[in-house]
């Protein structure tokens, strides 16, 4: 059986919060064959598996992730209680060394890991590839350096063989100069901003479209020629777009 074209957004995201061990579980126990995750940096230069700048919205206490020390972040439940109460808090805010642990179980499984652009601001370009390489090269191509910062996946092409993702608001600015420079073998973009008509994929790279959870409108992207479908309820589309094939 062929993967599902399906991307698991911050893992299986509408009923586990995001970006923790839990949603990433659960999103490969119903079968997502890609997961997308965000990283940003600790002040002492550590790899978290986290989306936002500060931790108020997903861990209930206020703090800049790229002003706290990894120890300090290492102690930080990320339950996300505004949506879930207590039904999570205990769930750790994981490391990027989490999780490449928890793909070890997962060998067929590609990740894109979506270094966040304020952590390239704040450390540099440089500075964050030495605190993800060393985890993401281990896994070889299944593991795909993912921004919308053009500086960091240009500063990736120098220095790893790891395929690269660049990520764009508009499907028009996907074919730009300064993404061509990178020399993607991913693009991603938003739902919001495709053409309403005709063909949508990109010779010689993976479309990702994001976020979709109408199985009809991702088998009508799918039909257009987009390669893959980034969302936060996975579970709903793998089944759905499992059975269109049937």
């Amino acid at each position: 059986m062929s993967p599902s074209p399906v991307v698991a957004h911050r893992g299986l995201a509408a009923d586990y919060p995001e970006n923790t061990l839990a949603a990433f579980r659960a999103a490969l126990e119903v079968g997502a064959s890609y997961l997308e995750v965000d990283i940003q940096l600790s002040c002492d230069g550590v790899a978290f598996i986290h989306h936002d700048w500060d931790t108020l919205r997903t861990c209930g206490v206020s703090g800049i992730v790229g002003e706290q020390t990894a120890a300090h972040l290492a102690n930080l439940t990320a339950g996300l209680t505004s949506r879930f109460g207590d039904e999570f808090k205990t769930e750790p805010l994981p490391s990027l060394t989490d999780l490449c642990a928890l793909l070890t179980e997962w060998p067929d499984v590609t990740v894109f890991l979506e270094i966040k652009p304020q952590s390239v601001e704040r450390f540099g370009p440089d500075a964050v590839l030495d605190a993800v390489l060393p985890h993401a090269e281990p896994l070889g191509a299944r593991a795909v350096l993912l921004s919308f910062s053009t500086e960091v996946l240009s500063a990736a092409r120098e220095r790893s063989p790891l395929p690269r993702g660049v990520a764009c608001e508009r499907h028009a600015d996907l074919q730009s100069p300064s993404v061509e420079a990178i020399d993607p073998r991913h693009v991603f973009c938003d739902v919001n901003h495709l053409p309403s008509t005709g063909p949508l994929g990109i010779e010689g790279r993976t479309l990702t479209v994001w976020e979709v959870v109408d199985p009809d409108l991702a088998q009508a992207l799918l039909g257009r020629g987009v390669d893959l479908i980034e969302s936060f309820s996975c579970d709903i589309l793998i089944p759905a777009l499992a059975s269109k094939e049937e």
